[in-house]
């Protein structure tokens, strides 16, 4: 007999001996492998749990292995939404996955994340929105300022006067509130922002340990920014000199050479690039000794250009490119003078 007629007929055996009118919550009207297939592995579970089968053990757990692997699926979906910012339909399906399948963490945990993702943009977006109503009240105030002289009737302007007071005072105090959520997210540069305009409409918000950990924030995030550039750079140098991509490596060389950056891993990697240029360089100013030898004068001067990029303080490479140039201009001159007179009648 089918599961779904065992339970049926269980269901008819129970009204019928015990007279109720309505059936267990716990009874289902499909069979398991229907609940399976619907994604219902919880109600599955429960069904399981009411037959009385030797193998009963065994199909539960496969069922709930099903289900694992069908929350690992969801999981990747709530992220792509979360990535495009749907957050209505990751929580929709996070809704759905705590009645379909056994309780996980980690579905608890998406949760969890998904909503600090949706407040976090919502936290933005009203503290850009705070930030553009302080422009525009600025400017109300100037607005005011410029009619106290004009001729608007007094209970107008007391009016609204009155009504920027209110203004200003109500966003001083929605700024201050930013400010301190900004703080709570590491977020130091907008609490730097909302802290200023709301202290400059209402100086008396101004808390002195409140800007101090502004200050901190803003201090070791240029300092994690630093240390993040420096670490890109020195990955850049070493895959330059790698790829003996000279113009990148003493691009690199130059930055790096300056503050803000410092410490150990500059200094070694400075010490590597001027071994580099060394070894390089006498690598230019052999080759360019046996083309000149050999009377390729145009190579000669190039390679000893190249090894005077790389050794700009070299005075005896400097001498030989000055000397190989000084012979080649000679002969191009010599070159011209003897077609020229060749072309004479």
């Amino acid at each position: 007999m089918n599961n779904w007629l065992k339970v049926c007929g269980f269901c008819l055996l129970y009204a019928g001996l015990f007279g109720c009118t309505h059936l267990p919550s716990h009874v289902w009207y499909y069979d398991t492998e229907t609940l399976i297939a619907q994604h219902r592995y919880v109600q599955a579970i429960e069904q399981l749990k009411l037959e009385n089968t030797p193998d009963n053990a065994v199909k539960i757990r496969a069922v709930e292995t099903k289900a694992q692997a069908y929350t690992r699926l969801k999981i990747d979906e709530i992220k792509q939404l979360n990535l495009k910012k749907r957050w209505r339909e990751s929580l929709n399906i996070i809704k759905e996955l705590h009645d379909q399948v056994p309780k996980q963490h980690i579905i608890t945990d998406t949760e969890s994340s998904t909503r600090s993702l949706m407040l976090e943009q919502l936290r933005l977006i009203n503290t850009q929105v705070a930030i553009e109503q302080a422009q525009l009240l600025q400017l109300k105030i100037k607005q005011l300022d410029a009619l106290q002289n004009s001729d608007l009737p007094k209970t107008e302007l007391t009016l609204k006067t009155q009504s920027i007071n209110q203004e200003t005072l109500n966003l001083a105090k929605q700024l201050i509130e930013l400010s301190i959520q900004a703080i709570a997210h590491s977020d130091y540069d907008y609490a730097a922002k909302t802290y200023a305009l709301a202290t400059r409409f209402n100086p008396t918000l101004g808390k002195a340990q409140l800007n101090k950990t502004i200050n901190n924030g803003l201090s070791q995030n240029r300092t994690k920014s630093i240390q993040t550039r420096q670490a890109n750079l020195l990955i850049k140098l070493k895959q330059a000199l790698l790829d003996h991509n000279v113009d990148d490596i003493l691009a690199t060389e130059h930055i790096l050479s300056k503050p803000p950056f410092q410490g150990s891993a500059v200094k070694k990697a400075l010490l590597e690039v001027q071994k580099y240029r060394n070894e390089r360089g006498q690598h230019f100013d052999v080759l360019a000794d046996s083309q000149y030898r050999n009377g390729q004068l145009q190579d000669a001067i190039n390679n000893w250009k190249n090894a005077l990029e790389l050794t700009p303080l070299n005075g005896q490479i400097k001498s030989k490119l000055q000397r190989a140039q000084n012979v080649f201009e000679k002969m191009e001159l010599l070159q011209s003078n003897s077609s020229g007179t060749q072309s004479k009648p």
